[in-house]
């Protein structure tokens, strides 16, 4: 009488390569024929939906849905709800909503700092002679036009780079060395020639803008109490 031997159950590892699928094909059939790892295959994904839902700021609306909703001078019920009950929307859409009743040509710094005093204070960055010509490493992309721009909580090192999408336009990158610990998440890039962009700043403290004409533009960033205001940043 020959014995079977038990197919082994699937791992932690790969029950996690198959929740965000990134799985072997092999797993994936064991998966629709074995119960038990089925029965924690849904144990697990419930949990790391659980887990990201109570990220930081993760059930806030995006960047971009508040940007473009403060563009169009709507808020839309859900967000309206969510902003009500969040007082780090709160100020990243007054920001953005202040910036979109202000001429998109460079505001004065105290039009600006009256504007969002009432919900963050704004700090103006001082620029910097850069150290080298060759110090912007950002994202493994060499700068060809560093600034370097220091306030009192952090200091923000920007540079730009010919677009690798389309010609005659360029991609700003930045990256802030933070003084005291405090965690800036959004920032925003406005000037004459564009609408306001919005990017999210990573866990390295990096951000992007792709595909921009030449003008000069102006950045605030910002993590809900205050602002860090970037003026004048060329590209030429």
């Amino acid at each position: 009488m020959s014995i079977q031997t038990p197919v082994p159950h699937l791992s932690l590892e790969t029950l996690l390569q198959l929740i965000y699928d990134d799985a072997p094909a092999a797993a994936q059939a064991h998966l629709s024929t074995c119960s038990t790892c089925q029965e924690q295959y849904e144990t697990l994904r419930t949990a790391c939906k659980t887990l990201l839902q109570s990220l930081f700021r993760a059930p806030c609306p995006s960047s971009e849905e508040l940007s473009a909703a403060a563009m169009q001078d709507e808020l839309a019920q859900q967000i309206a709800s969510h902003i009500a009950s969040c007082a780090e929307c709160r100020a990243e859409w007054h920001m953005l909503t202040t910036l979109a009743r202000l001429p998109l040509t460079l505001p004065r710094f105290a039009t600006l700092t009256d504007a969002l005093r009432a919900h963050m204070r704004v700090l103006r960055a001082e620029p910097m002679t850069p150290f080298s010509t060759n110090v912007a490493l950002v994202r493994g992309a060499k700068s060809i036009a560093p600034y370097l721009f220091h306030t009192d909580v952090a200091d923000i090192m920007i540079g730009i780079m010919p677009s690798m999408e389309m010609p005659n336009h360029y991609q700003m990158q930045g990256m802030l060395m933070n003084k005291n610990g405090q965690r800036f998440r959004n920032v925003l890039l406005y000037g004459a020639r564009i609408p306001t962009l919005s990017s999210d700043i990573d866990e390295e403290a990096l951000f992007a803008f792709d595909n921009l004409p030449t003008g000069v533009y102006n950045l605030l960033i910002s993590d809900g109490e205050t602002a860090l205001y970037l003026p004048d940043i060329a590209i030429a």
